[in-house]
């Protein structure tokens, strides 16, 4: 009898196996009719028990009850580091269709109590729980999916793991101190909600999304798309894109600024060397501006009579006139390659990457009449606190605190003067800054990581981390 129960109970195995496999196929990735889900998940509150659980892999299911496998993960999480915090599951490519359901895989699970481990049961067969969950992946497009575990109620009878998980496939409310980072990598925008430092929404825009800035009333936000020679105009009041604009005469654009009168953009075409200038009135080409040779990053004076251009591979800045729409002048001196530009009602400080150097410019002579050193390989810069300079080191993985002084020579002139006076170690290959001088906080976008960091600038440290999309470029912050 038993050996007939034994040989029943692995024909029942084996049948369950066979069946598994038939319903289970692996997601083709990145096909022609195919979009993405970047899945995230959060704790909603301190979690009494500390739980540490493992998830294997992920898969959905489509309308017409097919499971699809979105590969194996090996994802450790840790109940404490969700709570009031978001982590990226991951971002995947899916079949354009309808879904119905989310599966966990889920390897073990265990508990912590008085500095002991506890180890937990999983749901069976193969840790499987199951969600209901509704949501549409369109072609070329990018689907947030928020999860959100109540660890209080995950375990069930004193020793089963149960993630109680509430799924939403958007924010019902997208409000507050919001930023917008450009993935170059996903094709997208994240916004990001500042007050709970996480990923509230995601925006497909075109192909290689570099440069980003906004009006001056923040329900406007533009988009250079690098591979689609395109800008995204996002309406943030509904965080959609809301018009395309094209740039025929532009290869490669990178870098955009927008007049302070917020009717009129300056493009730089690296590809081309040139400069593209759009209407935001009537959403089109208005001229473009051959510069020096590889144009990358631009600003525009504070009245926004004049915008320079950084020309990478002459070592010049290039100055145009906005009312005629031509080239001015010619800043030379400025070090090898460089790359951002800041300005202020007296100077112009360009990072030179080669020469790993900040060049100070008067603004009305537009000489270089200081320099300064900027660390290994600086990249972008920012304006702090109490005469502080902030810069991105793209190679160092960090960013250097520049303390500037200001002197007077014998003759009454001002001597202007800056020291490094710290560093502060962030993501891999930090690019872009973004200061949000009301909280005191510098968001700096770590291209190699795929993260925001968080820096709080009385403690001079990385307070948070927050995960968006692929490549990440740039980040401008509305309120």
């Amino acid at each position: 009898m038993k050996n007939i129960q034994s040989v029943t109970f692995i024909i029942l195995i084996v049948s369950l196996s066979l069946v598994s496999c038939t319903t289970l196929q692996i997601v083709e990735r990145d096909t022609a009719d195919s979009g993405n889900i970047a899945i995230y998940l959060s704790g909603s509150a301190p979690p009494p028990p500390y739980i540490s659980f493992t998830i294997s892999a992920i898969d959905v299911q489509k309308g017409d009850e097919k499971w699809l496998s979105m590969g194996d993960l090996s994802l450790s999480v840790n109940t404490t580091d969700l709570f009031e915090k978001q982590i990226l599951v991951g971002e995947f490519s899916l079949p354009e269709g309808k879904y119905k359901k989310l599966r966990l895989r889920l390897s073990k699970a265990v508990l912590k109590r008085d500095e002991e481990d506890f180890n937990l049961a999983i749901p069976q067969p193969d840790g499987e729980v199951i969600f209901h969950t509704e949501f549409k992946i369109k072609k070329d497009d990018v689907f947030p999916l928020f999860m959100e575990l109540d660890t209080s109620n995950s375990i069930e009878n004193a020793y089963m793991f149960k993630p109680a998980i509430r799924i939403r496939t958007r924010m019902t409310e997208i409000k507050g101190l919001l930023s917008y980072v450009t993935n170059t990598g996903s094709n997208s925008v994240s916004v990001i909600d500042r007050e709970s430092e996480k990923v509230v929404g995601i925006i497909r825009v075109g192909r290689g999304p570099k440069g980003i800035t906004a009006n001056s009333r923040g329900d406007r936000v533009y988009v250079i798309n690098s591979r689609s020679n395109s800008i995204s105009v996002i309406d943030t009041a509904n965080n959609e894109v809301m018009d395309t604009i094209s740039l025929i005469t532009g290869i490669e654009p990178t870098e955009i600024v927008l007049l302070p009168d917020d009717e009129t953009l300056y493009i730089t075409n690296p590809g081309s060397d040139n400069v593209s200038v759009v209407s935001t009135v009537s959403r089109s080409l208005i001229t473009t501006i051959p510069v020096e040779n590889s144009p990358l990053e631009i600003a525009t004076d504070l009245k926004g009579r004049h915008v320079y251009v950084s020309n990478s591979m002459s070592n010049t800045i290039s100055v145009i006139d906005t009312y005629s729409n031509e080239v001015v002048n010619i800043i030379r001196g400025v070090g090898l390659r460089p790359q951002d530009i800041l300005i202020t009602e007296e100077y112009i400080y360009v990072v030179s990457e080669g020469s790993n150097r900040i060049s100070v410019i008067d603004i009305n002579s537009n000489r270089v009449i200081k320099t300064i050193s900027a660390g290994f390989n600086p990249l972008k810069l920012s304006m702090g606190l109490l005469n502080r300079l902030y810069v991105t080191s793209k190679v160092s993985d960090n960013v250097n605190i520049i303390h500037l002084t200001m002197a007077l020579s014998t003759d009454a002139k001002t001597i202007l003067s800056g020291t490094i006076t710290g560093e502060i170690p962030v993501g891999s290959s930090p690019v872009g800054l973004s200061f949000d001088r009301d909280r005191n906080r510098l968001y700096v976008v770590n291209n190699g990581s795929d993260t925001i960091s968080v820096i709080d600038l009385l403690s001079e440290s990385v307070v948070e981390t927050i995960y968006v999309g692929k490549g990440p470029y740039e980040m401008v912050s509305i309120k």
